[in-house]
């Protein structure tokens, strides 16, 4: 009993310790993201006090980057508050019948603009679905942060593919079947994921490549909000990377699960 009583001091003194380090993850990152639009704000909002941005149009450019930095740190705010609701579960999941193939499509149509500017070609392969119980919205922004991400990703040349079909959920080792899921993957070249990045890739302001950081105007909080939209529907999402072929993101949505028996599954 003594041996199982000191296991299980060492069991919580571990996911204490977890704890404190993801509080501690958390508190110097958004310092991190908050601290060049602060500095920004500071530095244009002096120069129109002290005389510095003389002219009118050195006082409309200071003025429009504080607008500019005043709005990327709401939407950093936005994001964090969107985030703890989903993991709080505070965030309603409203579910309707939805015809995955045309969420598909839209989500494709409105980054058709910005894959030609880029010089990608994006496509999309999807099998016959019946419809499915999701949130729509929850969804489309699931595709929209998954494409947005592989679009940025993919160098000029290169390709998206979106492609959805049923499969048969399995468990156990006699391959027990526990019904159908939707199968969405999102596949682009011309990217690779290291194995270490990839079991972190969801954490919220993880960046797989540090460099481009400030590039694309994200804080690395995409990931971790589909993570949430998908595991409040019950389903999964999972990356796979190979230097040759490229990146795929696997989202699995079950089929037929209501709200209430939809699972919450939560990173240990």
């Amino acid at each position: 009993e003594i041996g199982r009583l000191a296991i299980a001091f060492n069991v919580m003194a571990a996911q204490v310790n977890a704890s404190q380090r993801l509080l501690r993850d958390f508190v110097a990152n958004v310092s991190h993201e908050l601290r060049t639009p602060l500095t920004s704000v500071q530095g244009f909002a002096q120069a129109i006090m002290d005389g510095t941005a003389r002219t009118s149009e050195d006082v409309t450019l200071a003025a429009t980057i504080i607008v500019e930095e005043s709005d990327r740190m709401h939407r950093l705010v936005d994001d964090l508050l969107y985030l703890s609701k989903l993991e709080s579960g505070q965030l309603p999941i409203e579910r309707s019948t939805v015809d995955l193939g045309d969420l598909i499509a839209l989500s494709i149509e409105r980054l058709s603009r910005h894959a030609e500017e880029s010089g990608v070609q994006v496509r999309s392969d999807v099998a016959p679905l019946p419809p499915v119980s999701v949130d729509g919205s929850r969804m489309e922004q699931v595709l929209a942060n998954l494409l947005g991400n592989a679009l940025k990703h993919t160098p000029e040349g290169g390709k998206v593919e979106v492609r959805a079909r049923l499969e048969s959920r399995k468990i156990g080792p006699a391959d027990q079947s526990l019904g159908p899921m939707a199968v969405i993957e999102v596949h682009n070249t011309g990217s690779f994921i290291e194995q270490d990045d990839r079991e972190r890739i969801f954490e919220r302001f993880y960046q797989v490549d540090k460099s481009r950081k400030r590039e694309g105007g994200g804080a690395g909080l995409g990931l971790a909000i589909c993570y949430e939209i998908v595991a409040a529907h019950g389903g999964s999402i999972r990356v796979q990377s190979d230097a040759e072929h490229g990146t795929t993101f696997r989202v699995n949505i079950p089929l037929g699960e209501t709200p209430e028996s939809a699972g919450r599954k939560r990173r240990q």
